[in-house]
C-alpha cells in the first residue's frame, strides 16, 4: 500500500480526457481512488462564460473584474432596462455533456484494464458563488444566485442519472470568492465581519453538497483562487479551510457526510502556524482531508517538510497540489505527477 493517497484536483493539461485517465493510472497507480477527465480545453470558469456573455437579457458593463492585480480580466454584467432578476435564466450549460462523454471513455479503459478497478470518476464543478462574483455586481449577485443555482443543480441531476453512483464522485470547487472574502474579513454580500460570513457561506456549500446523491462520493476542493499562477490573497493559515470544513460537515449531518476536502498549503509555509488549526478538525470518521503540499518547485525536499509540518497537527491525509495543474507548463504535467507518485510511495 501506499504511504499516502493522491488527490488529483482537476485540471491535468495533457492532450485529452483519454490521456488523462490512462497517464495518471500508469504513474499513480494505487495511490489514486479518483480521476477527473483533466478539464482538457475548458479553462476553469470561462469555458461556459456564453451562458452569461450571451445571455438576451443581460448587458456587459464597463466594469472590469480580477481576482487580484495581476489576473486574468473579465466584465461584470447587468440587467437590460425593463428586465427583472426573476426572469434571468440561465441555458446551455454543457456540464452534463461533457462529464457524460468523459465518463464513457473512463468506463472503456476500466473495462480494458487501463484504469484501475474501483477507481471512481471524479466531476469537478466550480460553485455558483466565484461564477456570480466574476460576472455580476454586487448589488446583483444576490438576485441572480438562485438562477444560477437552479441551472447547475439540474446539470448535477442529469449527471447522477447518467453515470452509475458506485463509480462516481462529485467535486464543488470552492474558490477565492469563499476563501479570500474570508481571509480578508471585509464586509460583503456574506456579512459584515468574518464570524458574520461563516454561516451564509456553509450553508451555500453544504446546500450543493446536499444535492450529491448519499451513494455518490462528495468532493470539496477550498481554493484561494489561481490567476496567472498566483492566489487572490495569501492565506494566513488553515484557520477558515478548518472552521468552513467543519460547519460545512455539520450541517450535511450523518446520512450525507463528505468523503474528501482538499485544503492548499502555499509553498512557503512549512510552519507550525500555518498547520496548528487542524486540530480542531471536526469531522465525521469516513471525511478524508487532502492538503495541497505538493509543490514541483521544491521537489521532495519541500514537500517532506511541509508533510512533517502538517503531522504535528493531522495523523492521516492525502496528497495533492494546491490546485488543478492547469498553470503548470505542458511539458512538467508528468514530471508533477511523478512527483506525487514518488511522494506516495516513500514520504
Amino acid at each position: 500500500m501506499p504511504a499516502f493517497q493522491v488527490h488529483l484536483v482537476g485540471g491535468v493539461p495533457l492532450a485529452s480526457a483519454e490521456d488523462v485517465f490512462a497517464a495518471t493510472s500508469r504513474i499513480l497507480g494505487p495511490a489514486l481512488t479518483r480521476i477527473p477527465d483533466g478539464e482538457v480545453g475548458r479553462k476553469w470558469m470561462a469555458w461556459f462564460a456564453p451562458i452569461i456573455t450571451d445571455n438576451p437579457r443581460l448587458e456587459r458593463t464597463d466594469e472590469e473584474f480580477r481576482p487580484h492585480p495581476g489576473g486574468d480580466p473579465s466584465f461584470r454584467y447587468r440587467l437590460r432596462p425593463g428586465v427583472a432578476p426573476e426572469a434571468v435564466r440561465f441555458t446551455g450549460l454543457r456540464h452534463a455533456e461533457i462529464t457524460i462523454e468523459s465518463y464513457r471513455i473512463f468506463k472503456r479503459l476500466k473495462d480494458s484494464g487501463i484504469v484501475r478497478p474501483g477507481v471512481r470518476f471524479q466531476c469537478t464543478l466550480a460553485h455558483p458563488i466565484p461564477v456570480i462574483r466574476r460576472y455580476f455586481p454586487e448589488p446583483l449577485q444576490d438576485a441572480l444566485e438562485p438562477a444560477f443555482e437552479r441551472a447547475l443543480l439540474g446539470e448535477v441531476e442529469k449527471i447522477a442519472a447518467a453515470v452509475p453512483h458506485d463509480e462516481l464522485a462529485i467535486q464543488w470547487d470552492c474558490a477565492s470568492a469563499v476563501f479570500a472574502t474570508l481571509e480578508r474579513g471585509t464586509p460583503s454580500r456574506f456579512g459584515r465581519t468574518r464570524e458574520e460570513m461563516y454561516d451564509p457561506l456553509a450553508e451555500r456549500l453544504a446546500r450543493f453538497g446536499r444535492a450529491v446523491p448519499a451513494d455518490v462520493e462528495l468532493l470539496y476542493h477550498f481554493c484561494y483562487g489561481n490567476s496567472n499562477g498566483r492566489h487572490s490573497v495569501e492565506p494566513s493559515s488553515t484557520r477558515d479551510a478548518v472552521i468552513m470544513a467543519n460547519r460545512v460537515a455539520a450541517r450535511l449531518g450523518p446520512d450525507r457526510p463528505p468523503q474528501l476536502i482538499h485544503l492548499p498549503v502555499p509553498r512557503s509555509r512549512d510552519d507550525d502556524a500555518y498547520f496548528a488549526p487542524l486540530r480542531n478538525l471536526d469531522l465525521p470518521p469516513h471525511t478524508a482531508i487532502a492538503l495541497g503540499l505538493v509543490h514541483l518547485s521544491d521537489g521532495i525536499e519541500g514537500t517532506r517538510n511541509r508533510i512533517a509540518a502538517a503531522r504535528k497537527f493531522l495523523d492521516t491525509f492525502a496528497i495533492a497540489t494546491e490546485c488543478g495543474l492547469t498553470h503548470v507548463p505542458t511539458d512538467k504535467v508528468t514530471e508533477t505527477l511523478r512527483l506525487q507518485a514518488q511522494i506516495a510511495k516513500a514520504a
